[in-house]
């Protein structure tokens, strides 16, 4: 890395990407230097605490690539919750978030993830458990702004009242919206900055998220805010370079890092159906570089 150039960005996140953040994935991203921290997909607690080893099989290729890792949990639970999360920061992690945002029809059927948002009182519940159990700087809350609709205003006053995240990771959809476009996606985060200025000016960490595919977008935000950190996922996986540039850093094109990255993934046997998906989170299936990659794919594997 180099010719580094500062700003006001605190925190660049890669999005905690369910399914595709397999140890393949993680070993490319780490001899590549394409992150600078992670936060695991999600690790869910059901009907009991989960057995330390259980834990630590889980967490361990993000714990030893040599970042700081934030281990992601999801439930419904808070006592068993907050255990786990001790449990996680045993293990080395430096900061464990609650899910409060998955859009997956199973995961929400079940009241979790992105589901917790259609029941405030519960929320209540698990962020009071989560806040107790945790030391301060340890603990952060991954949500979305409603489940069916924007409730910006009672969710994050749920949140930050009851939970006093030290880092509040907030994708401006509603559960519903999954990742579909939405209008006015600049009206969310400027709603967002706004109901969080007091939290930030208490310490807090605000990290925003949602169809951030550009430095100069991150930037944006962060100078709206007057700092803040952003999260990306898919627009990440379409320019693997992007998590480094909006950290100031002179990075490979979007195009020249996607070949680097296919290949290096590769080199990891991540088997077939990972190779697929990730040519097709990186060049989309209707771009001729993709028809050409699958039926490259086809006859080697």
């Amino acid at each position: 890395m180099h010719n580094h150039q500062e700003n006001n960005i605190t925190e660049v996140w890669p999005g905690p990407m369910e399914g595709v953040m397999r140890e393949p994935f993680v070993r490319t991203v780490s001899e590549l230097k394409l992150a600078s921290r992670w936060m695991t997909p999600f690790f869910r607690v059901t009907t009991h605490v989960p057995k330390k080893a259980k834990v630590a099989e889980f967490l361990q290729v993000f714990l030893e690539t040599g970042l700081p890792v934030s281990g992601q949990i999801m439930g419904t639970h808070p006592e068993r919750l907050a255990k786990t999360a001790q449990i996680m920061l045993e293990l080395g992690c430096f900061d464990v978030d609650i899910n409060c945002g998955c859009p997956s029809s199973r995961v929400i059927s079940g009241g979790a993830g992105g589901g917790i948002l259609r029941d405030l009182d519960l929320l209540k519940n698990i962020l009071q458990a989560l806040r107790s159990a945790m030391p301060t700087g340890a603990f952060s809350v991954k949500t979305r702004i409603g489940y069916d609709r924007d409730r910006s205003e009672e969710v994050l006053k749920t949140i930050l009242k009851n939970g006093k995240p030290d880092r509040l990771f907030v994708h401006c959809r509603t559960t519903k919206e999954m990742y579909a476009p939405v209008e006015n996606m600049s009206g969310r985060f400027d709603k967002v900055i706004s109901l969080t200025r007091e939290a930030r000016k208490d310490g807090m960490s605000l990290i925003l998220n949602g169809d951030i595919s550009s430095v100069q977008h991150a930037r944006l935000l962060s100078e709206k805010a007057g700092s803040c950190g952003v999260m990306c996922a898919r627009s990440w996986m379409r320019d693997p370079g992007l998590l480094r540039r909006i950290e100031g850093y002179n990075e490979l094109s979007p195009e020249d890092a996607r070949e680097l990255f296919f290949e290096t993934l590769k080199k990891y046997s991540p088997g077939r159906g990972a190779l697929i998906e990730a040519a097709r989170m990186m060049w989309g299936t209707n771009s001729d570089k993709f028809k050409s990659t699958l039926k490259n794919i086809q006859e080697t594997t």
